[in-house]
């Protein structure tokens, strides 16, 4: 591995670890309280990440990856489906 592959993979990790706190306090505070700022904020950045991250993926060639974001966007946004209700009225 080279430095910058090193790098590379930490910092990406220390993102994804931001990410995960970030996105696990959403949901956990102001998502539970029924804040419809909350609900918007997980489907647009689940949809965002969504379509870039499976477009890049298509691009490249990297099926797996295609699919394994399908099972991800449907093993998520499953719920956030089902709650809109609550946060739209």
């Amino acid at each position: 591995m080279t430095s910058f592959q090193g790098w590379l993979y930490a910092v990406w990790g220390a993102t994804i670890a931001g990410w995960g706190i970030f996105l696990t306090f959403i949901a956990h505070i102001p998502f539970k309280r029924h804040e419809k700022w909350a609900w918007n904020c997980l489907v647009v950045g689940l949809g965002v990440w969504f379509v870039l991250d499976t477009g890049i993926s298509w691009q490249y060639g990297v099926t797996f990856n295609v699919f394994f974001n399908v099972v991800v966007v449907l093993a998520t946004g499953m719920p956030l489906i089902f709650t809109r209700k609550a946060f739209v009225g």
